[in-house]
Parts: C-alpha cells; sequence; structure tokens
C-alpha cells in the first residue's frame, strides 16, 4: 500500500482515506472475481472488507505527537528551574 501523507487532522478523515485506498488495492487485485460475483455483490464486498481492515489502524497524527514533546520540554525546563531556584 503506498504511504500517503494525512490531509486531514480527524481520524475519520484519515480513516477514510486508508479506506478508499484499500479499496482500490482489492479492486485491483480481485478483478477476476469481480466477473463471477458481478458489480453490486464485488463493490459491497470489498466495501466490507476495507472497512474491517481499515477498524485496526489508529491515527497518530504528528501534531498530537509534537504537542505532547513541546509540553514535555516546557514542563522538564519548569521543574529544572524550580530545582535551581530551592538551591
Amino acid at each position: 500500500m503506498a504511504i500517503t501523507k494525512v490531509p486531514a487532522k480527524t481520524k475519520e478523515d484519515f480513516r477514510r482515506v486508508i479506506r478508499k485506498e484499500i479499496k482500490h488495492q482489492l479492486e485491483n487485485s480481485l478483478t477476476d472475481l469481480k466477473a463471477v460475483l458481478g458489480e453490486k455483490k464485488f463493490e459491497n464486498r470489498v466495501k466490507k472488507a476495507a472497512k474491517a481492515l481499515s477498524a485496526g489502524i489508529r491515527l497518530k497524527s504528528k501534531l498530537k505527537s509534537e504537542e505532547k514533546n513541546v509540553k514535555n520540554v516546557s514542563e522538564k525546563k519548569v521543574k529544572i528551574a524550580a530545582v535551581e531556584a530551592a538551591q
């Protein structure tokens, strides 16, 4: 699967993008099954499979991790300043 940039900050948008990529990959790899099942059944099954496969994917936002790093650094600076002031 191709690695894509997260276009939005919400989990729903991220999962929607991942679901579309999975659906596209399944459609390309299972073209013979499409002829056997028919258009509508094939689309429904691919959609359900993509939803099931994308359910386990978690969003690890770069923004959230950056905010945590900034918060941790600022907390450490405050603690160091408090220790130095106490001495």
